[in-house]
């Protein structure tokens, strides 16, 4: 997915429409073949509610990808045994959107039907409709609405001349 379609993808979620993901079946079985399961499944990725937005941001902070070796591959290597799965649950998550934790055979479709390069993909989306930025602007403004009322009470017992 190039940095166009994912901003385009992006302005969908952040408006009320949504955004539509696809997950074909890695290894689609004989029910599969004989069209009595989907061989893909669709999913709408709507704007993130508060809760979901919590939920996920723990998720992400408790994440940890150190640098500390020379060796990449070993630190890809452990980074994907650690993180993986919680990487499904992050996309399960936001698909999800409920107060209602996701049902686990989401959260195992997810892991078994998505290679990373479509993980990342998708995360990008997810991150993006986050919306951090207005969250932490909104924190902001009332921080110095409260600061600037702080600032014009009157203590009890003194006056408005003092």
């Amino acid at each position: 997915m190039k940095d166009q379609e994912i901003a385009n993808k992006t302005s969908d979620t952040l408006t009320d429409t949504g955004q539509e993901i696809t997950i074909i079946v890695n290894h689609p079985g004989i029910l599969h073949h004989l069209h009595i399961l989907p061989t893909s499944k669709k999913f709408i990725l709507k704007p993130l509610v508060l809760g979901t937005l919590q939920r996920i941001s723990a998720k992400l902070v408790g994440i940890g990808c150190e640098l500390k070796s020379e060796d990449m591959w070993e630190e890809s290597l452990k980074s994907s045994a650690t993180n993986s799965k919680e990487m499904a649950e992050i996309i399960a998550l936001a698909i999800w959107n409920r107060k209602q934790l996701p049902p686990k055979s989401l959260v195992e479709f997810i892991y078994y039907n998505l290679s990373s390069a479509e993980l990342f993909n998708i995360l990008m989306v997810v991150i993006k409709q986050m919306n951090v930025k207005d969250f932490m602007t909104s924190i902001m403004s009332v921080r110095g609405l409260s600061l600037l009322n702080r600032g014009s009470q009157i203590a009890p017992g003194s006056s408005l001349e003092e």
